[in-house]
């Protein structure tokens, strides 16, 4: 339904959402073993679920073309000039250059101009509104891509039929104002054009976390006027909102500065600064203290700006950025029961799933402001919450009563570690009924050592051998690292990948193989960083050695900063961004340190536009 008169200037300003977003973003797994390059893993369904790198051949950002974004992985596993170690091909090295950071005064980082992700957006219309009008869900589902953060520009192209679907978002809270008036216009009992002004400024200056400027409130006011006379003063308000809602002001984040452009950098305005901080830590709009200290100048102090990060940091609701980020981060998505055999896994139900979710949740949560808060510790601890359906995978004894009981417990620190042993990951990253050594070692090559891996040949199908009836992913993975197309890329996956064997398709501990005999738990990082011994055996061992190696540091403190700024990868200067970060948390961080010194960083006041 239209709401009042206002359709036509939404439909124009969608369309105009359209074209600027696309010029804006100019500028700025896997199947099985017989089928490597299909579909991933949650929807695979071959148990022989040993996948290739790469669940599509069309996308060479996400699984490490020959383009300049794979030059940053040379120093990550430890090779200064030898690319192919990693899979890349090309010899752009200005990326990642420690060398170089160190010659950098104030590292500042690219912030691409973006629109908000879908889960932005709910958050900021829960917030804008007091939590008294429901997000719309025709707003447009943010694209998840395998290694790639949402909040990235090309993550939010608005389509014509995105602009659209925009449009109706915004006609859905409309509607739910118009119906609900007086509760979101206390004036509402006055319906003159006074009450529309300040209706204006005030809801403006929140929804583009600025004060409005004079054209803005204009141009607002004049839909109010055009409506106000034949619709009434609820529809004219519908209408004004409506308007409002499809504003580049409101959907995009465009940090412009307040002055001329220095050497390449814009200093942020205190307004900017607050959008970027409170997107960063809660995913929604400022609240008013945030807001009143940009109003202020108080933002410009550095050590105001730290009590506000310490602030938004100790909110609930940062809880759920982490967890997000971990997330996205780790591959995970949404499973559902019908992803895995349900005659090998009967208990593979949704409440299971979501007790694995919130496992997950809990955990993050856990490593991230507990008493032992520390990356070291998210990889290593054996102490995680579970419900009664969680012990019967974990095949523990538990105080756990229910599904909504969730009890401390001690693992086995044989069997498990931190998060590389937690089900929810090991689900996520196998096949339906079988386990999978070529996701899960891609896991650890390119999310834990930051490296990038080659697309498949566009003929591997063709390449693939025939397996043996009753072969195990060990033996399985022997045969495919004798294909001399395929080796060069699966031996940088599938050694690492064979050591998680004793956890199955849903995260349980399996001891026996598929032939009968004992797992083997072997495995071996190929090419490992400086400083760290490739052979390990069993899980707890990798993940000690991940756990307290700076190259893996370096690779998750520039996880938190593409995240941060909405990077699918890092140019120059962003890689020393991530370096000084990581200098200043110390060797005891977890991503809330991270976070913290991100935004208290003096870049984090800037934004490099050359």
């Amino acid at each position: 339904m239209r709401v009042g008169p206002s359709h036509t200037f939404a439909q124009l300003a969608a369309l105009l959402l359209a074209g600027s977003s696309a010029a804006c973003t100019e500028n700025s797994g896997p199947g099985s073993l017989d089928d490597p390059h299909g579909t991933p893993p949650a929807t695979d369904d071959d148990d022989d679920s040993q996948g290739a790198a790469d669940d599509d051949d069309d996308d060479d950002d996400d699984n490490g073309d020959d383009d300049d974004d794979d030059d940053d992985d040379d120093d990550d596993n430890g090779d200064d000039d030898d690319d192919d170690d990693n899979g890349d091909d090309d010899d752009d090295d200005d990326d990642d250059a420690p060398a170089d950071c160190d010659t950098v005064e104030m590292p500042v980082g690219r912030t691409p101009m973006r629109r908000m992700t879908d889960v932005q957006y709910a958050n900021t219309i829960r917030d804008l509104f007091a939590g008294r009008i429901a997000p719309s869900d025709r707003f447009p589902v943010t694209e998840r891509e395998p290694e790639r953060y949402t909040n990235r520009p090309e993550a939010n192209i608005v389509s014509l039929l995105g602009a659209e679907r925009i449009m109706m978002a915004a006609e859905d809270v409309a509607m739910q104002i118009i119906d609900d008036l007086p509760a979101i216009v206390p004036c509402a009992d006055q319906a003159d054009e006074a009450c529309a002004r300040s209706t204006v400024q005030d809801y403006g200056q929140r929804a583009f976390r600025r004060p409005l400027r004079d054209a803005e409130e204009a141009a607002l006011m004049d839909i109010y006027t055009a409506s106000v006379g034949e619709h009434g003063f609820a529809i004219a308000m519908g209408s004004v909102f409506s308007a409002m809602l499809q504003m580049p002001e409101f959907l995009y984040f465009a940090e412009t500065g307040d002055a001329e452009a220095d050497d390449g950098l814009v200093r942020l305005t205190d307004y900017e600064l607050a959008t970027r901080l409170s997107y960063l830590i809660w995913d929604t709009m400022p609240d008013d203290e945030l807001i009143a200290a940009a109003a202020d100048g108080s933002l410009s102090n550095d050590d105001e700006l730290a009590a506000q990060a310490r602030r938004l940091l100790e909110d609930p609701r940062a809880a759920n950025t982490l967890v997000r980020f971990h997330g996205e981060w780790l591959n995970l998505g949404s499973m559902f029961a019908s992803d895995k055999d349900s005659d090998a896994f009967p208990e593979f139900d949704d409440e299971l799933i979501d007790g694995m979710h919130e496992e997950f949740a809990r955990f993050v949560a856990a490593q991230a402001w507990g008493p032992d808060a520390s990356f070291s510790e998210f990889m290593t601890t054996r102490t995680v919450s579970i419900n009664s359906a969680l012990a019967d995978l974990y095949g523990v004894d538990s105080n756990s009563s229910g599904p909504d009981d969730w009890q401390a417990t001690q693992l086995d620190p044989d069997q498990r570690s931190g998060v590389l042993t937690m089900p929810l990951l090991m689900s996520e990253h196998a096949g339906v009924a079988a386990t999978s050594p070529i996701f899960r070692g891609k896991l650890v090559r390119t999310q834990f050592l930051c490296n990038e891996l080659p697309s498949p040949p566009p003929d591997a199908m063709s390449m693939l051998p025939e397996y043996p009836p009753g072969a195990t992913q060990r033996e399985k993975s022997d045969i495919l690292l004798g294909v001399p197309a395929c080796g060069g890329c699966h031996q940088l996956m599938d050694p690492i990948g064979v050591g998680f064997e004793h956890y199955n398709a849903i995260g349980g501990w399996q001891s026996i193989d598929i032939d009968d005999s004992s797992i083997d738990a072997t495995g071996e990082v190929q090419s490992p960083p400086p400083g760290m011994d490739g052979a390990f055996d069993g899980i707890p061992d990798l993940a000690a050695r991940l756990a307290d190696n700076p190259t893996v540091h370096r690779c998750f403190a520039r996880q938190v900063h593409r995240f941060a700024r909405g990077l699918a990868e890092e140019h120059g200067e962003d890689v020393c961004v991530a370096e000084e970060v990581l200098e200043q948390a110390g060797s005891s961080f977890s991503a809330a340190d991270l976070l913290f010194h991100l935004s208290t960083s003096p870049g984090f006041r800037f934004n490099r536009v050359d």
